[in-house]
């Protein structure tokens, strides 16, 4: 097939009963394909010889694409072919239940249908799979629920496509337990622990540090004035007493809304998000505009967040990842 080369074959079992699917107890010939315009991308290359000793996949639900988080994603998703006339009408109906409006500029479903691997996998070549950094495998023996196919209708050229997005779930959450345990002094809850690759070298000037810097050194002095039944003497060292203790105040709730604003842990999942959109968009380090769209999308997402980061607003991941999304489509 021009312009692809072939992954692996899957096969899916309706074992969870979906109703919406009635009719498909077992789909089989679900062909995977990778874009060639991809082989030199290493992550793509090693997950590619992992899903070949993978190969039964059970339907659990239909899921709205949006709420998957970018970190548990492994790569581009593979591209889906089939010559077995079932498994196209399959595919038909997911088409019909994928929500997809192309009119509206939105390229991919809205909704998505979620598979979990089921295969026994008693060992893989763990060696050379950790020298990805991209996705650190733990242990020798994978459980099997840790592997999901996230199956995504997609409108591109004027053509109706399938693509399967590869999800690693427990890896995220057992690189977020490395992290606390290193960082157990600090007492963090489990979903403010974020893990950042290590081969990204970037120094960053924070443009929002500066700005809370400069408006900390600015700080005006609050004062109060005294009765006037006071003499003079006595107003005026009410007032400096006073002043110096609004002073007092003023600092620690400067420091108070400092520390509630969380500004590290808010980088650190910014930059999280960053790095797993790069990487699902096929954009490596070895890439020329890598540091730039890093760098200038890192930026402009804390800009567009000051005010909620000054004003100690709730920031939701979503609206991390729907941000950094939107400035790398105008980016690239």
């Amino acid at each position: 097939m021009s312009g692809y080369e072939y992954v692996s074959s899957v096969s899916l079992v309706n074992g969870s009963g979906l109703g919406l699917l009635s009719g498909f107890d077992n789909v089989d010939d679900v062909q995977l394909f990778k874009d060639k315009s991809t082989v030199s991308i290493k992550s793509i290359n090693s997950l590619s010889k992992f899903f070949q000793s993978i190969s039964i996949f059970q339907i659990e639900s239909f899921i709205e694409i949006s709420s998957i988080p970018i970190y548990f994603v492994l790569s581009k998703p593979f591209d889906v072919f089939t010559e077995n006339e079932k498994t196209l009408d399959f595919f038909k109906k997911i088409v019909k239940l994928s929500d997809i409006d192309n009119n509206n500029k939105r390229y991919y479903g809205k909704i998505g249908l979620l598979s979990k691997c089921i295969t026994t996998i008693e060992k893989i070549d763990n060696e050379n799979f950790n020298k990805e950094k991209n996705f650190e495998i733990l242990n020798d023996e994978i459980d099997k629920n840790d592997f999901y196919l996230l199956f995504m209708v997609r409108y591109h050229e004027n053509k109706i496509k399938i693509q399967a997005l590869p999800l690693y779930l427990t890896n995220f959450l057992k690189k977020k337990l490395k992290n606390i345990k290193k960082n157990h002094h600090q007492q963090q809850p489990l979903d403010s622990c974020i893990f950042i690759e290590n081969d990204i070298n970037i120094k960053i000037i924070d443009p929002l540090d500066k700005f809370l810097e400069k408006k900390k050194k600015k700080a005006v002095l609050t004062t109060t004035s005294t009765s006037s039944a006071k003499s003079l003497d006595d107003s005026f060292e009410s007032i400096q007493k006073q002043q110096k203790q609004n002073n007092q105040i003023e600092s620690k709730n400067k420091s108070f809304n400092l520390k509630k604003i969380d500004l590290p842990s808010f980088k650190k999942n910014l930059q999280n998000i960053i790095l797993s959109e790069l990487r699902l968009r096929g954009i490596t380090n070895n890439n020329i505009d890598y540091k730039d769209l890093f760098y200038n999308t890192y930026k402009c997402t804390l800009f567009s967040f000051r005010k909620k980061l000054q004003t100690n607003q709730d920031i939701q991941i979503e609206q991390i990842q729907d941000t950094v999304e939107k400035l790398l489509n105008i980016f690239e």
